[in-house]
């Protein structure tokens, strides 16, 4: 059994308009807001249904860039930024390969990178092609080590 330091602690709560989670490793704190708004909405299907709350995650600042997650990820390894930034670059060029090529790539402890089409239907086998294809998208399915838990969002409340 391991001991309890090594236990993670997950906590998820609300305060001021952002949902905060707590992760406690190794007698460290790690502390992420993930900010959010209250939308109201109507139902689509049901126009005479009173129209609904929802809480809608923002995205605020500058995206994330692959020069600033190196330069994070530099500030903890012995790495350099161009090595860092050079294994990114050809993760990527991997990954997108391997995708193209029909396999999905499975991150372990982040998840699974797939393909997936939207295309017209066709009334026979034969005039199915893949001109009925309109759209190529990249799906994620995040591993349950990335999820938050909201089953635990009233712990250290």
């Amino acid at each position: 059994m391991p001991t309890p330091e090594r236990y993670l602690i997950f906590a998820l709560f609300e305060q001021r308009e952002s949902i905060i989670f707590q992760f406690l490793i190794l007698n460290f704190q790690f502390i992420m807001a993930i900010p959010y708004k209250k939308v109201q909405r109507s139902n689509p299907f049901d126009l005479k249904a009173a129209p609904k709350f929802y809480v809608q995650l923002v995205t605020l600042g500058q995206t994330a860039t692959l020069e600033s997650i190196a330069y994070e990820m530099k500030e903890t390894s012995s790495l350099s930024l161009g090595d860092i930034k050079s294994v990114l670059t050809n993760f990527v060029t991997a990954m997108r390969r391997a995708l193209y090529n029909g396999h999905s790539v499975n991150i372990p402890g982040f998840g699974v990178f797939s393909l997936s089409a939207r295309c017209d239907g066709a009334e026979t086998i034969e005039l199915c092609s893949v001109k009925k294809i309109r759209k190529v998208k990249i799906n994620f399915r995040a591993s349950s080590d990335v999820k938050p838990s909201l089953a635990s969002k009233n712990a250290g409340m």
